[in-house]
């Protein structure tokens, strides 16, 4: 859950993170302390962290669609030149199909 690792980035001493039914969260330290926690950093961490997972999306959608890297192996294993170049066009497509933002 993103709100937890923005609460373990933002405080490096929490232990553990209780959700409340009211959509409330407390945090502790290992001896069972409540640390106080400051929404505003803990919202700005968030906000971080969702830029990062969202600038990824397209290593995402690459990892679903390249071929197994399997049919790599089995063509390197076997000296097959056509087999080998197929995987590498196949992987080639995808890059194209979602290029990495610039």
């Amino acid at each position: 859950m993103i709100l937890h690792q923005a609460i373990r980035d933002t405080y490096s001493n929490v232990f553990s993170i209780v959700s409340n039914s009211d959509g409330t969260y407390e945090a502790y330290d290992a001896d069972g302390n409540i640390i106080n926690i400051d929404s505003n950093v803990v919202s700005a961490q968030i906000e971080i962290l969702q830029t990062d997972y969202d600038s990824k999306d397209y290593q995402r959608k690459r990892a679903l669609e390249y071929p197994d890297f399997k049919d790599y192996l089995d063509g390197m294993v076997k000296g097959d030149q056509t087999q080998i170049q197929k995987y590498r066009d196949a992987c080639r497509t995808i890059k194209e199909k979602y290029p990495k933002p610039t």
